[in-house]
């Protein structure tokens, strides 16, 4: 609905193609299905001067009459530029690429990754956790919330998808790709995380943020499913806060094989305000 957004087609996409029309950014990196390489790009007229709240809609002729697959390349969570879409795509099932791309020109550099579905979602006998996916090969059920008040996170690492549910009906989750400092820990709240660093702390993981930072139901049930990147293994890790706001997982956690790493910060930049999280994570093959 930008009147000056538009798209030209460009075929094998793969490394050399320049991204935009108004840039002389080309790609490096690209390798495999989940960068799109040898697919249609639709390049874009322009690299940032998009109308906020434009939609934006796509149309292909599958050439075996029946499955597309569509991707869709984004900067990283730390960029402000990444239309949000980056929190809504893994909800509507797109699948994050492992790794990055690199964009660039003579005088910069920059990273996207990948998210891709295939379109339309192949049909399933009932319901599922993902019909473009194969089921959910990774799941745990969290102990109750024990205390009054909860300042949790959860964060996986070696999974292509992962989604978390709870009984309490005012919490949810948001799938946020590449955990690290400046993610922001919660959606009622801007404290971003800092001092993350390594896989115990989920560094490059996928998060799921909760919508609230600790107005959660005393006795809540959280559970987690994730599916793994060609069946290896999933680290699950999740991040409690140091106070008694804990619900008791730093007890109970480490009873179920929950190993307690280092802590790590959450910071409100406006304020300074802030406090520590120790991060428990658990290997599941």
């Amino acid at each position: 609905t930008d009147y000056d957004l538009e798209y030209t087609v460009v075929p094998d996409f793969g490394d050399g193609v320049e991204l935009w029309g108004d840039r002389d950014y080309v790609v490096s990196g690209i390798e495999g299905p989940e960068m799109c390489e040898g697919g249609l790009y639709l390049k874009p007229n322009r690299v940032k001067s998009i109308d906020r709240y434009s939609d934006i809609g796509f149309g292909a002729n599958p050439a075996d009459g029946e499955y597309v697959t569509m991707c869709v390349f984004l900067m990283p969570n730390s960029d402000s530029r990444t239309g949000k879409w980056n929190e809504k795509l893994p909800n509507d099932r797109f699948k994050i690429s492992e790794n990055y791309f690199m964009f660039k020109d003579a005088n910069y550099a920059g990273k996207m990754y990948s998210y891709c579905k295939t379109l339309p979602e192949p049909p399933t006998a009932a319901p599922s956790f993902a019909p473009t996916m194969t089921a959910p090969d990774v799941s745990y059920d969290f102990p109750p919330v024990g205390t009054s008040e909860f300042v949790h996170g959860l964060c996986i690492t070696g999974a292509s998808y992962a989604e978390a549910t709870s009984t309490d009906p005012n919490l949810s989750y948001t799938l946020v790709s590449d955990f690290k400092n400046g993610v922001k820990l919660w959606d009622d709240r801007n404290y971003l995380a800092e001092g993350v660093d390594g896989a115990s702390m989920c560094e490059g993981g996928l998060y799921l943020k909760p919508s609230r930072v600790k107005t959660i139901a005393q006795n809540t049930d959280i559970s987690l499913d994730a599916l793994s990147i060609n069946g290896g293994d999933v680290v699950v890790c999740a991040f409690v806060f140091d106070d008694w706001k804990d619900g008791k997982w730093d007890e109970q956690l480490p009873s179920e094989g929950f190993a307690l790493s280092d802590t790590f910060q959450f910071v409100d930049p406006a304020t300074n305000a802030g406090g520590n999280m120790f991060s428990f994570c658990k290997t599941f093959t």
